[in-house]
Parts: C-alpha cells; sequence; structure tokens
C-alpha cells in the first residue's frame, strides 16, 4: 500500500514537472533524481522480499524435520512476515523524505544532481570509444588517361564503417575501417567499345552509332582513414551546467587516407546500347578483360556532421598490361545513414 502510494506522488510530481514551462534542464535532472529514487525503492523492498523468502524456507524445513510444532511454526511465520513490513516501511517512509526534498530543491531552484547522478548523466550523453557508421556515397567518377577516352559517368557505394577514437576520452582524433562495395561506371568516348587485344584492353570504333556505351566495374574495399574532427565549446551538450559533454560529428570534419581492395575475375560488364533497323538492341558482356583484380589507391574527405564531400583516387593501374597507364578517380557525397555505439 505504502508502495503505491509512493508511486503516486512520484507520478504526479513527474506530470506537475512536465507541464511546467521550466528550465529543461531543471526538468532533466528532476526526472532522473525521482527515478533514481524509484528504482531504489524497487531495490529494497524485493531484498526484503528475498530475505522474508530465505527465513520462511527455513522456517519450513525445521517444521518437515519436526524440530517446531505447528503452533510454533504459524507464529515464527508471523513474526518474520511482520518483522519485514516495517522494514520496508522504515524504508519507504525514508524515501518520501528524501522525495519532498527534492521536491522542495525545485520549489526553491536549487535542486541540483548529485555526483552519482552526474558521473551517470555524462556516461548516457558521451559518445562511446567506438562508433559503427552505415554510409552511401554518390558521386561521378573519370578516367585519368592520357589520350582522353572516357567522358565522366555516375558512380555509388556502400560502406560499412567502423570510427574509433585514437585516445579514449579525446573527441578529436579517429580512425575510420571497413568494408565497402563501390560500383563505377566508365563512358568511352566517340562510339568507342572495349576489346581486348592479346594481354591488353583497347578501346575501338564500334562502326556504328551508340546510343549508350558504358562498362561497369564492381569492387570490394577496405578504406582506412586518419580523421580530424574540429570539435568546439559550440558542440558542447549541456543537460545540465555541471555537466559539458563534447562529442564529435557536431561540426566540421576532415579525414585522408587510402584503401586497398579487389574485383571479381567477371566483375567487369560492358553495355552497349544501339539502334539497328528501326529495333534497340542492348548488348552485354561480362569477363575479366585483363582489369587488375588487386586495386589500391587514396582518399580524403571533408564534411559537416553526417554529409561529407569525398575524392579517391586509384593509384593502380585499371588494366594489367595497358603501355599507358589509365587510373580512376572520384568525387562525391558521402551520407551517414545512422551511427550505432558500440562501447
Amino acid at each position: 500500500m505504502q508502495k503505491n502510494k509512493l508511486y503516486t506522488i512520484i507520478m504526479s510530481l513527474l506530470f506537475l514537472i512536465l507541464s511546467n514551462k521550466g528550465i529543461a534542464q531543471e526538468q532533466d535532472v528532476f526526472s532522473q533524481r525521482i527515478h533514481q529514487v524509484s528504482v531504489q525503492i524497487d531495490s529494497i523492498v524485493s531484498h526484503n522480499k528475498d530475505l522474508l523468502k530465505k527465513e520462511i524456507e527455513t522456517i519450513e524445513k525445521s517444521r518437515a524435520s519436526g524440530e517446531i510444532t505447528l503452533e510454533e511454526y504459524e507464529a515464527m511465520k508471523m513474526s518474520k512476515s511482520e518483522f519485514y513490513a516495517v522494514e520496508i516501511e522504515k524504508a519507504i517512509t525514508d524515501k518520501e523524505n528524501e522525495i519532498k526534498d527534492i521536491l522542495q530543491q525545485k520549489i526553491d531552484g536549487n535542486l541540483k544532481p548529485d555526483a552519482g547522478l552526474l558521473q551517470s548523466m555524462e556516461a548516457d550523453l558521451a559518445e562511446k570509444r567506438t562508433m559503427l557508421d552505415v554510409s552511401y556515397n554518390i558521386g561521378i567518377n573519370g578516367v585519368n588517361d592520357k589520350k582522353g577516352e572516357f567522358e565522366l559517368a555516375g558512380t555509388g557505394a556502400l560502406e560499412i564503417l567502423g570510427r574509433t577514437k585514437i585516445w579514449k576520452n579525446n573527441p578529436h582524433y579517429f580512425i575510420n575501417y571497413g568494408i565497402g562495395f563501390t560500383g563505377n561506371y566508365l563512358k568511352p568516348k566517340n562510339n568507342y567499345v572495349l576489346i581486348e587485344d592479346g594481354n591488353q584492353s583497347i578501346l575501338v570504333d564500334s562502326g556504328r552509332s551508340l546510343k549508350q556505351s558504358r562498362i561497369d566495374i564492381g569492387t570490394f574495399r577496405l578504406p582506412f582513414l586518419f580523421e580530424y574532427d574540429f570539435a568546439s565549446s559550440s558542440a558542447v551538450k549541456k543537460v545540465h551546467p555541471q555537466v559539458p559533454i563534447l562529442n564529435s560529428r557536431q561540426s566540421f570534419f576532415m579525414g585522408v587516407g587510402g584503401y586497398i581492395g579487389f574485383t571479381g575475375h567477371k566483375s567487369i560488364t560492358q553495355v552497349v546500347r544501339y539502334e539497328e533497323g528501326g529495333k534497340e538492341y542492348v548488348d552485354r558482356h561480362t569477363g575479366n578483360r585483363n582489369i587488375n583484380t588487386f586495386l589500391y589507391g587514396v582518399q580524403a574527405q571533408i564534411g559537416y556532421k553526417y554529409v561529407s564531400l569525398y575524392f579517391d583516387y586509384q593509384l593502380s593501374p585499371l588494366f594489367k598490361s595497358n603501355p599507358d597507364s589509365q587510373h580512376i578517380y572520384t568525387i562525391g557525397l558521402k551520407i551517414s545513414w545512422f551511427n550505432v555505439l558500440i562501447n
């Protein structure tokens, strides 16, 4: 009964403070301190019930073995039940007084979190050391080649990255690492198509007017970057003046690094679209085309919160044995879908 009464008081006080248009920081401290008292009440009741249960079990064993009479058994059970009921009553009365004290502090404007609550609030608000970031990249890519045989085309990528603070309590320095899948779309100029000539891959005129000539390349990558976050006092979260929390990705950040990756033996597809005799045809040819299956490159990014501008350049040649090296480069936007705290 006392516990139900206390919960009624708690809920009434919570309703009062949430309907008040006072300072949000003070509301949060008030709610958390009331919640702490509620948790303590649950713990007290549960603890005393467990003690009573053990006492009753001991008494029942004594009765079963014939050590005590039925009258002694009933009297001992009653005595223990009354004892723990009084213990619970005393503890709940103390907690009622604590709630009244918290309410008075609220009324007087002197409500402050205690040391334990400050630590709890800081732990809840501060970001963890490692976070999981899922992002989608969209942009344009081209090919750096001496002959200028490619136009700019679209590209897209999906990445799953871990982001870990190099120093646990420093929100400025991170290392990013993970896995990603990238789809590069290369667009040859002037009705050209890609063919294999011995151990080389070259572009030649198709001999017809093409509506589309495109080379699709899928790659798996393992990116790694060193990131600097420009976290400053302007990004400090303050649920209470005594709890300033400085987290990353609240303003600008930048990163530099590289990647390694690979393509499959049949990870390049040439798509050719053309008209002939009034009909449209689409030819698709999938194969290796002497492409480098192992690749590596450099990358950089600069962003604000969860959107960044990125650039990467593939240092490994596109094809294995071509006399003139061709290198894919990309510029685009990276959008983080969500961040998950790990530890």
